[in-house]
């Protein structure tokens, strides 16, 4: 039995969780039961390409893109659940389609932080981009020191730093208890402080980044990076970007003929503008 099949059962369980709308006036939103083999049929078609002897010939893509535009299917509707998004950029990876990969992959490690599967695919996908842009010194620094911050999910954040108060407050109140004051009980309940606002900032930080800062994949092969949002600016680097490059959206504004750029800044620091539909906003 494959990976895929054995995480169909998770998968199973989060789309009964999430009921289509009772009025849509949109378009057709499938039942749980349809939603169930919609899933069932995608996994049944990756398992089938992988069997296939030449896995990456017309007839296994083939079947690779049918099970993607289900797993696709699933997520327009609403769908919110780490291993669909782990599928889909499984197949993605299979047809080639490697920005689409990463940016699939990092949205399955938002709901299954620590992974080690999306971990491993995460890297092996990022290992195809064609270009290896290294983060700035003082970024690559700040992840070791924070490694507990980027490597864990805003809700675990918010458990820990509940977690902390709560236990800060019992530990005054058996201080207080005690005829002789305790040393440890002070230290300890200072630590348990520490860790329950460095949390609480933490995931008051993602919050506000989350609203401020986007993050983006470039998804097509020959990506100029512009000084300027239009076709008129010239290039900001010399060569263009390969899918799979990774960075941060700015902002966005529209050249003189009303199509829409991004200005990004790529992992190094390097900045400039991006037409929006090379980039897929994570």
């Amino acid at each position: 039995m494959s990976l895929l099949s054995v995480l169909a059962s998770c998968s199973l369980c989060v789309l009964a969780q999430t009921p289509p709308p009772a009025h849509s006036h949109g378009p057709i939103v499938h039942t749980l039961q349809q939603r169930k083999q919609i899933l069932s049929a995608a996994l049944k078609q990756f398992d089938q390409a992988v069997d296939l002897k030449d896995h990456a010939g017309p007839k296994a893509r083939r079947l690779y893109r049918q099970a993607l535009n289900r797993f696709d299917t699933l997520i327009r509707e609403g769908v919110k659940n780490g291993h669909l998004y782990y599928d889909a950029a499984n197949a993605h990876v299979r047809l080639g389609e490697i920005g689409r990969a990463i940016a699939d992959y990092r949205r399955a490690l938002r709901l299954l932080p620590g992974d080690q599967d999306v971990l491993r695919n995460l890297e092996f996908a990022r290992s195809l981009c064609e270009i290896q842009i290294p983060p700035t010194p003082e970024n690559a620094i700040l992840h070791t020191i924070l490694f507990w911050h980027f490597d864990t999910s805003r809700h675990s954040r918010i458990r820990v730093a509940v977690a902390a108060y709560t236990l800060f407050w019992l530990l005054l109140i058996a201080r207080l208890f005690l005829r002789r004051r305790s040393a440890v009980l002070g230290w300890t309940a200072t630590a348990v402080v520490v860790v329950a606002l460095a949390c609480g900032l933490s995931a008051g930080w993602d919050t506000w980044a989350l609203s401020h800062h986007r993050e983006g994949v470039v998804i097509t092969d020959g990506a100029v990076l512009r000084k300027g949002n239009g076709e008129g600016y010239q290039p900001q680097l010399q060569r263009p970007l390969p899918q799979g490059v990774e960075l941060q959206i700015l902002e966005g504004r529209k050249d003189v003929e009303n199509h829409l750029w991004y200005h990004v800044e790529l992992r190094d620091g390097k900045d400039g503008w991006l037409r929006a539909n090379q980039t897929e906003v994570i």
